[in-house]
Parts: structure tokens; sequence; C-alpha cells
């Protein structure tokens, strides 16, 4: 028998080749990558830098993408934050507030009713329809 001829079977199940192969190319993967944690942080970097529009969405217009995302999201909470402090604001003072108006109001009456005509009229020479409907209480006298 030559070397050509013999032929030598081996069996070794399919889980032990699999495991071995799955660790090397484990192992492989990870000497490539170096150290997670510096991987992790570098993916951290770029995601929070990545330009976005400003609401922290990728825009499909580059032009509109102007922010980093840290950016946008810091952005975003600090106004909501505001609103939130501004509603509360004017939800505590809404009398004064209200009263400040009705004085003011009461001051000029014919330049409130010039604003409210101005109004109208503007309205009226806009290109699209507009429609005035102006009713008036029915008190009964008896």
């Amino acid at each position: 028998m030559n070397d050509k001829e013999m032929n030598m079977n081996f069996k070794i199940p399919s889980d032990v080749v699999e495991s071995a192969v799955k660790g090397k190319i484990n192992a492989a993967i990870a000497s490539e990558l170096g150290d997670p944690a510096a991987i992790i942080n570098k993916f951290v970097e770029i995601a929070l830098a990545e330009k976005v529009d400003v609401n922290g969405k990728k825009d499909r217009y580059s032009s509109s993408n102007n922010y980093s995302f840290i950016d946008a999201m810091a952005g975003k909470l600090i106004r909501d934050a505001a609103e939130e402090a501004l509603k509360e604001y004017f939800a505590d003072n809404k009398e004064a507030i209200k009263n400040a108006v009705k004085k003011e109001v009461a001051k000029s009456p014919a330049k409130m009713a010039k604003v409210f005509m101005d109004g109208i009229t503007r309205g009226m020479e806009a290109t699209y329809s507009s429609s005035i409907n102006i009713t008036f209480e029915n008190k009964d006298r008896y």
C-alpha cells in the first residue's frame, strides 16, 4: 500500500468541530478588535457626534443635519424643561395675566377695535377663502 492509496477516516463529532471553529473565530475577532472598553467608547463617541437635524433625527437631506446628536438632544431637553417651567409659571399667574390683559384692553378700546378690523381686512385680502361669523347672545329681559 502506498501513501496515495491509504485513506484514513476519523470520526469527529460535528459539535466538537463546530465548538473548536467558533472558539478560533471568536479569538481571532477579539484579538483584531482589541480592548472591548475602548471599542465601546469609540462607538459611543461616534454616535454622539453624528450629525442630525434639530430634533435629533437623521434627515435624508444632509443640509438639514447641522447638529451633533448630543447637542440636539441637550437642546431638546432644555427646551422641554423651559416649556414646562413656563407653563407652570403662566398657570400659577393666570389670574394676574388675565387682569393685566383686561386692564390693557380697557385703556384703549379704539386701539383694540382697530387691531380687530385690521385682522379682518387682512383675512379678507388673503388668497384663500375667509368666513366670519359674529353672533350675539340673546338675553331675556323678562
